[in-house]
């Protein structure tokens, strides 16, 4: 995939047609009538009544995108900063977003759907590292690479078709150069807050059994993509046993053994291709806590698809 400055021409790899990038703003009402489940009324955060939405993007990529901002102590001026010089493009579900080794001049705003962040390694097989749906912010971690050139430190693919707003590194410093010292100050020590987090979730994890990890694993996903029913918190996300493996970093059958493991103990449960963390997972040791998941029937969430395979999701009996 090559990626210039967003006035030029971008060819995404999936198809190499080139694709001139419409305003953000012109490209929003398509982008609208791709939202996926978390995006729609009712599945949301609370809007905050006090903050600007901007018309035609999803309320939901704005609002993540505003609380990142609140916690990093930046203006919220910022966000209508960015979109005003922003531009979006729609990926094929399975297209690469972005390749690790590539130019890091490029940043990448989910609006609508659902993609993955991983780690390639040299033997094939990957390490993903995060989901992201609307309202996450990826693609600012990089690497110097001995030219001294700035490169994609992860790579990114698109799980379900979505629509990812893209803006400049040479932009969001040119709107840092206008922050006060203090500002800069207070940026700083959030930003280092939070890598030394992230760096302390990773040596943890590392630590952990494969059981553990799992365990975290869903802990995580339900906070970002669960839903309540009556029978506990729905994942929405349709996770194939190998997609799982590589965000525990195991073989697949080791996850297929753990899966069995944790519905024979009532753990977990399936329902179609979906999980569904029971009571139980309450009373589960490591995990991450299940808070402010959003509300909404089970038989009215549109589910998405973990891996491009047009394969479905493996049940228990067939995995």
């Amino acid at each position: 995939m090559n990626l210039t400055t967003p006035s030029r021409t971008i060819v995404t790899s999936d198809t190499g047609k080139s694709i001139v990038p419409n305003s953000l703003r012109g490209a929003a009402t398509a982008a609208q009538g791709t939202q996926s489940a978390s995006t729609r009324p009712g599945l949301g955060r609370t809007r905050n009544p006090e903050v600007k939405i901007v018309k035609g993007i999803p309320n939901e990529a704005q609002e993540r995108l505003l609380e990142q901002l609140a916690t990093w102590q930046l203006p919220a001026e910022c966000l209508t900063e960015l979109i005003e010089h922003s531009h979006c493009i729609s990926y094929a579900p399975g297209a690469p977003i972005f390749l690790k080794g590539s130019t890091a001049d490029v940043i990448f705003w989910v609006l609508t759907g659902l993609v993955k962040v991983s780690y390639p390694n040299t033997d094939g097989t990957r390490v993903v590292v995060k989901f992201a749906g609307p309202g996450d912010v990826i693609g600012f971690a990089d690497t110097v690479d001995s030219a001294g050139r700035h490169t994609q430190a992860f790579e990114s693919e698109a799980v379900t078709k979505s629509s990812v707003a893209l803006f400049t590194r040479d932009h969001v410093i040119r709107a840092l150069h206008r922050l006060s010292p203090l500002k800069l100050v207070s940026l700083i020590e959030s930003l280092n807050s939070s890598w030394s987090a992230m760096n302390s979730f990773n040596a943890r994890f590392l630590g952990l059994s494969f059981r553990e990890r799992l365990e975290i694993i869903f802990g995580q996903l339900a906070e970002r993509f669960g839903a309540k029913d009556s029978r506990r918190v729905l994942l929405t996300p349709e996770l194939s046993h190998e997609a799982l493996a590589e965000m525990i970093a195991s073989s697949r059958p080791m996850v297929t053994r753990l899966i069995a493991e944790m519905v024979d103990q009532c753990v977990i449960a399936r329902q179609g291709k979906h999980y569904i963390l029971l009571d139980a997972f309450t009373a589960v040791p490591n995990k991450t806590p299940v808070t402010s998941l959003r509300t909404a029937s089970v038989s009215k969430t549109k589910p998405f698809r973990a891996t491009s395979d047009p394969q479905p999701a493996l049940h228990l009996a067939e995995a």
